[in-house]
């Protein structure tokens, strides 16, 4: 399994990991109405299935679902989480090697990963794997920076985290974000032959303190540049851990409405016209 990114280093940062946010239930009912119902016993993967964050959904669909995870302990999270639904299974295996047969998926889903993949390479294994090999759906969850709440955020991470690196240029943060975008967009032209198509689903939510707290220690929301395994970053002696953990307090507070905060986040869907 050799060139594909290890996420985290143990059990404990998989967890981590885990309380990322959950997909738009509006972008996951399109497809259901679009695709899953219109064809009998569809066999769906998800490749790089992580901690099996989209997965858990997607099992509330009429499919029978595959996680494909490289890293070992995102899918003992994702295992222990799922293996109560009987339409679920896993595989250790990559975006290049499936250890999926041959025509035997239906539809394949990759979620917040496409952009560490070879997408030449991984085209030839989704046109394996695939009874069509333009049924993929491409889905990124997206954190806009200038929206006031996760500029609050962004703030308190660099004053807490000085030595903290981003992807973006300090400079021209906004437009590095809106770049990285069409960027991840742009490169899905090379997975499909038909036209591609993109579209934008509202994924607002809205948490507890408690919950608030998970989502802001998982640091992945962060547009950091070589993010060491989650554990490790916040037990960083360079990282005021105790500051930040108040500062997003303030912040809760600062928003919150009845005890809860929404945070605007949207989840793009990229496929294709002809999947079907």
């Amino acid at each position: 399994m050799n060139n594909v990114k290890k996420f985290v280093n143990d059990i404990d940062s998989a967890k981590y990991y885990d309380k990322l946010l959950c997909y738009s239930k509006e972008l996951l009912d399109f497809i259901n109405d679009n695709y899953f119902m219109k064809h009998e016993d569809n066999i769906v993967c998800e490749i790089g299935s992580g901690t099996g964050i989209l997965s858990k959904d997607l099992l509330n669909y009429n499919i029978k679902f595959i996680g494909v995870e490289p890293d070992i302990n995102m899918k003992e999270v994702s295992d222990y989480k799922l293996n109560k639904y009987t339409n679920y299974s896993s595989i250790l295996g990559n975006c290049y090697d499936t250890k999926l047969d041959d025509n035997s998926i239906d539809y394949v889903f990759v979620a917040q990963a496409l952009h560490l993949f070879d997408i030449s390479r991984f085209k030839i294994e989704c046109n394996r794997i695939l009874k069509n090999s333009d049924n993929i759906f491409i889905i990124w969850n997206r954190y806009d920076f200038q929206k006031d709440i996760f500029n609050d955020m962004l703030n308190v991470l660099m004053k807490v985290y000085p030595t903290c690196s981003f992807r973006y240029s300090k400079e021209n943060f906004h437009e590095d974000f809106k770049n990285e975008v069409r960027e991840n967009i742009l490169s899905c032209n090379d997975l499909y032959e038909g036209e591609v198509i993109q579209k934008t689903f509202d994924n607002s939510i809205y948490l507890d303190e408690s919950e608030f707290l998970d989502f802001a220690l998982s640091f992945e929301l962060y547009p950091l540049h070589g993010l060491k395994n989650i554990c490790n970053t916040i037990k960083d002696k360079k990282i005021d851990i105790d500051t930040y953990k108040n500062e997003m307090i303030n912040i809760f507070n600062k928003y919150k409405v009845n005890d809860k905060i929404k945070l605007p986040i949207t989840t793009d869907l990229v496929y294709s016209e002809y999947t079907n």
